[in-house]
């Protein structure tokens, strides 16, 4: 069952209190595994909220650390692929091709 919206941007919020301004390798993978949450929640990032708004300011180092994360990431889980296809590209994450070109392989 999906977090309501409420406790999605709670979550969202006091999960993006713990990531550092300096994005080490952990914080890459704290906003990936937000991504794919939130995703799961139907939510895109033009819906707004806080993760979308952190991620808007995010440098492209922070965006490599995230690609690099994403594509070693083997998520095992159900996943709502039409939303987080929609996080890949927005971040012009390599795997935004990759799942926009309709492979499901992960």
């Amino acid at each position: 069952v999906p977090l309501s919206d409420q406790c999605l941007v709670a979550f969202q919020t006091k999960c993006l209190a713990l990531v550092t301004s300096a994005c080490t390798d952990s914080d890459a993978a704290s906003l990936v595994a937000l991504c794919f949450i939130t995703a799961n929640c139907g939510e895109v990032p033009c819906s707004g909220g806080p993760l979308a708004a952190a991620l808007s300011g995010v440098t492209p180092d922070v965006k490599s650390a995230m690609d690099e994360r994403w594509e070693r990431w083997q998520w095992k889980g159900p996943v709502r692929l039409e939303p987080l296809t929609q996080w890949a590209v927005s971040l012009e994450l390599s795997q935004g091709a990759h799942l926009a070109s309709g492979s499901e392989d992960f």
